[in-house]
This record gives structure tokens, sequence and C-alpha cells, in this order.
């Protein structure tokens, strides 16, 4: 599924939110999927046929003014837009868009983004997660975070709790090294680009 979170609903940039990635509340279901009832008849009605369910989990931004960002400013960093896409620590540390981008490294933030992952596991009962922008959050976060939620999922009875990350990269060595860090599955953008490189 798209990120359930509640999302921004005035428009930025001349666009509206309805992908799920300008979320202005971690912790809300955004009106226009429906509401806990129908969330729970969507999962029970999922196990019944078992079809697995994998829920979008976005850790790296939120919407453009948010209130989270109002709250704890010093929970995002503030280095501006990314303008070099090939320097690694502007990647992790800047803003995609004009969006809000997290401080991973603060201990607060991870606190909050762990415990907000851990909800939403609980309270949808899926069988998996699907990482969100993982280039964009330092390795040393994904290392500390994959552990905890593998060790989560497990103590909840999850045992075969699916997780996989989006690096949106060609490069198969520069996506190898998130394997690294423990994240168990990774989308095959390498492959993706060498298909169109080749066929198209």
């Amino acid at each position: 599924l798209s990120p359930l979170n509640d999302n921004r609903n005035n428009q930025f940039f001349g666009a509206y939110g309805f992908h799920g990635y300008w979320i202005s509340d971690f912790y809300k279901i955004d009106e226009h999927f429906g509401n806990e009832n129908d969330l729970n008849f969507l999962v029970s009605e999922l196990k019944k046929n078992k079809i697995k369910l994998i829920i979008d989990i976005v850790l790296n931004h939120i919407e453009w003014d948010g209130e989270l960002k109002k709250t704890n400013p010093d929970w995002f960093n503030s280095n501006g837009d990314i303008k070099n896409w090939n320097d690694q620590e502007e990647i992790e540390s800047g803003n995609m868009g004009g969006l809000p981008d997290f401080n991973q490294n603060n201990p607060e933030v991870y606190d909050y983004l762990l415990n907000m992952t851990k909800h939403w596991i609980k309270s949808t009962d899926c069988d998996g997660i699907r990482l969100d922008a993982v280039k964009h959050i330092p390795k040393s976060f994904w290392t500390k975070f994959i552990s905890a939620i593998t060790e989560y999922a497990y103590s909840i009875g999850k045992r075969e709790f699916i997780i996989i990350g989006e690096v949106l990269h060609g490069d198969p060595f520069y996506v190898r090294d998130y394997f690294k860090t423990g994240i168990p599955e990774l989308f095959d953008f390498p492959l993706y680009y060498k298909i169109i490189e080749t066929v198209a």
C-alpha cells in the first residue's frame, strides 16, 4: 500500500499529495484512504484470502510546512535542497524538492521514527514494510533501525517479516552497500536501468 499516513491537503508547487509522501501526521490515516475500521476490514480480508500486506514507510521527510517541523525544528537538517546528486553527504542531509529532511543522527528523531514504524506494523498486522528513499538516509541509521525492527517483528510473532528498500540508483556496487547495512532486500534498479538502456 502507499503510505497510509495523513497527507497535506493543500497544493504544493501546484500539485496535491495523492501519492502519500507529503505526510502531515505520521500517526493518523489519510482520510482519502478511509479510517481505522476500513483498514481493519482490509487487513482481515487479506488474511482470509492469504494475501500478504506490505506497507510503505517514509522516514526521510515530511510535508513542506508540517506541524512537526514547527514544534521540533532541531529534528531537521538545514542544508537546503540537494543540488549535487553525486555528493553522498548532500543526498543524505539535503531537502528533496523543498521537503523538510529529518536529521536521523538525532536520537530523538531515531526514536520517533522507530516507534512510528512499530505502531504501523502492529496496527496493520502487516507482513512487511517497504522503505522509501533509502539512499537519502545515513547508512548508520539503517544498521541500527533494521536490527531493531527485525527484533521487534520477531518478538510479536512475525518470523518471516519482509523488509525491502528503495535505493534509486543504477550502479550495482552503490546499491550493494545498502545490503551491508542489514537491509535484506532491495529493488533491482541497476537491472531496470540496464533493460532501459538495452531495449529502449
